[in-house]
């Protein structure tokens, strides 16, 4: 005998229709249907939900005791449904809150790492600056040196002294001192409290007696950040001479003796005289490479071969002339400026 057939032809009361009798149970994989005949129709009930949402009721013991057991058992299977959805909600809250918290501390590790970072950072500088600083005041450097041809004055007046690799991209005109750059066309050669009119002297002969403008350069635009230094014991086009771009290098321009390998192999050896002023480099060629920019701010002293060379110059490119201005003829000499 069927558990269902106990509700066989048993009473039922509806809500909806009035009394009936159950006519037949109708079991599926997952669901009970039971077929209840009224006086006018026929209608199918889900069992036991028909009993526990009460569309329907019955009277008889044994099918009320079948029903509870039934009912109960639907009940206990939705409670414990309820659990399972409940606890897996649980678990996936929990997942999105320990995930939350791992990204909080992955964030605020980046962020301490970022500041630590930025801490670092400036400190480097703020050592780098106090650095620079110590060299220029120990050594007494009072300018940095940058020679040109009176043809681009006007330009460097304008836009300040611009690595050449720039020049088209800015639609600036030059005249070029030095066409074969071995040291690179991305910089700024400067010297330090001295010309190199070694070098001055050749290109001189190069460009076949072009008149040429000395630009003296306040050293404190070695502390800019627009502009990366870099400190050459020799002519920065000497490979093998020795470079660096820290306060270190600086003072190593200043070092007893310096030490590099010619082109032909040859090491030649410079010793520190004496009777050299401490504020000259140990090498008459050592050199200061800038990246990026000098402003024109920066360019404390405009220097000229003579009076007339100034004149004609201003007069030539319409230039207005200011404080800066000035003839030094000692300088295309000696590579030394008083003043």
């Amino acid at each position: 005998m069927d558990t269902y057939d106990i509700f066989l032809n048993k009473s039922v009361i509806s809500k909806n229709f009035g009394e009936g009798k159950i006519k037949s149970v109708k079991k599926t994989k997952r669901q009970i249907y039971f077929k209840v005949s009224f006086k006018t129709d026929e209608k199918d009930f889900l069992y036991p939900q028909a009993f526990i949402a009460g569309h329907l009721s019955i009277n008889d013991e044994g099918a009320l005791k079948q029903a509870k057991i039934d009912i109960d058992k639907i009940e206990l299977k939705e409670k414990q449904e309820e659990n399972i959805r409940k606890l897996a909600e649980k678990q996936e809250r929990d997942a999105r809150i320990e995930k939350a918290k791992i990204r909080i501390k992955e964030v605020v590790a980046a962020e301490a790492a970022k500041q630590r970072n930025i801490r670092e950072e400036e400190k480097q500088k703020q050592e780098y600056a106090e650095g620079i600083r110590k060299v220029i005041e120990d050594n007494e450097v009072s300018y940095l040196y940058h020679f040109t041809q009176k043809g681009n004055l006007k330009s460097i007046l304008e836009k300040g002294l611009v690595p050449r690799n720039k020049h088209e991209a800015m639609k600036i005109e030059s005249l070029v001192n030095d066409q074969s750059r071995f040291d690179g066309d991305g910089i700024t050669n400067l010297s330090v409290n001295r010309l190199n009119s070694f070098l001055l002297k050749q290109f001189k002969i190069n460009t076949q007696g072009s008149e040429w403008v000395v630009l003296a350069i306040n050293p404190s635009i070695l502390l800019q950040p627009a502009v990366t230094a870099t400190f050459c014991q020799t002519n920065a086009a000497t490979s093998a001479g020795k470079r660096g771009c820290s306060s270190a290098a600086f003072a190593d321009m200043f070092a007893p003796v310096v030490v590099y390998t010619l082109s032909n192999g040859k090491a030649r050896r410079i010793e520190r005289s004496l009777d050299l002023s401490k504020c000259f480099t140990t090498d008459e060629q050592a050199e200061i490479t800038v990246t990026g920019t000098i402003p024109p701010e920066y360019i404390e002293r405009i220097l000229f071969q003579s009076k007339e060379a100034m004149d004609k110059v201003l007069k030539d490119f319409n230039i207005k002339k200011d404080n800066r201005f000035h003839p030094a003829p000692l300088i295309f000499r000696s590579g030394l400026f008083a003043g």
